[in-house]
């Protein structure tokens, strides 16, 4: 029943807006916006580092991948579970026709790869005690170790939260009947906020969220405005994110991991133009 309220609402405000006032110029100087929608990643290899107490350990070129769901209306449209996908949040305020400062959210998903070997360097210290040490050395050299769930599982996946700070340059490409297209290009600074599984050698924990890093990303894309109003917006994002101290035990626990990276993010989503009236008093 949820879902169907919610398709039928968002029907609604497509065609009003599809239809309204067509012939007019749109006029974007002074309008907000505002959009959802769902994303793709690719990851360049990284070196993650962690450090706590008793070990210390640099694991490099790591590859990671996203984690997509399946594409149906109970993962991407039902309100209950729209939350759970990759997706892309944004308000934005257009300063003038051509510049607009936006504030919003890019949930992304990391998952560093099973299976694949790597080379590890550093050391744990027989006081650690941690609970599958016995399987493996103490000290590393450039030595080729595999992922595994017993030795290293790291996974942010609630997520790799992005909260970016957007300025935007519109070029206007094409304006025919009710179809007018854009092109959008951007630049962006983020403070990252994770939520880190990570286990090594049996130690480690799905932590809590936590904020810890920033990052810096610049981004094109084509926006498809349908009216006056609704919009939707397919878009490349390039980046580069650096990971200042992600947890592994929780926060009272000294141990942090440490990476950067750089991504690719692909976004589509849908939105909206509207208007906040302020009334004067006499």
């Amino acid at each position: 029943m949820k879902l169907k309220i919610f398709s039928f609402l968002i029907a609604i405000l497509f065609f009003q807006n599809l239809f309204a006032s067509n012939n007019d110029s749109i006029q974007y100087k002074h309008r907000w916006f505002a959009y959802w929608g769902y994303n793709r990643e690719y990851y360049s290899l990284s070196n993650i580092h962690l450090k706590g107490n008793f070990y210390d350990l640099t694991f490099y070129q790591v590859k990671a991948k996203d984690k997509p769901y399946p594409f149906n209306l109970k993962n991407y449209v039902d309100p209950t579970s729209m939350w759970v996908p990759q997706y892309n949040y944004r308000l934005g305020f257009q300063w003038s026709e051509k510049i607009s400062f936006s504030l919003g959210l890019d949930h992304m998903k990391y998952i560093a790869e099973q299976g694949q070997i790597t080379n590890v360097t550093g050391s744990i210290s027989s006081q650690a005690n941690l609970p599958n040490q016995t399987k493996y050395p103490t000290n590393f050299s450039s030595t080729p170790m595999q992922f595994t769930g017993d030795f290293l599982f790291l996974k942010h996946t609630n997520g790799l939260n992005l909260i970016s700070c957007d300025i935007e340059y519109k070029t206007k490409l094409s304006s025919k009947h009710f179809i007018k297209i854009n092109l959008n290009s951007g630049f962006g600074l983020a403070a990252i906020v994770t939520k880190t599984q990570v286990t090594l050698e049996g130690y480690g924990q799905d932590n809590n969220f936590h904020l810890c890093g920033y990052g810096a990303s610049t981004y094109q894309g084509l926006e498809f405005v349908f009216g006056k109003y609704f919009f939707l917006r397919p878009q490349f994002r390039l980046g580069w994110l650096n990971l200042t101290g992600f947890l592994i035990n929780g926060k009272s626990d000294t141990g942090r991991g440490y990476q950067n990276f750089s991504f690719t993010e692909g976004m589509l989503a849908a939105g909206s133009y509207f208007q906040l009236h302020c009334h004067k008093k006499k």
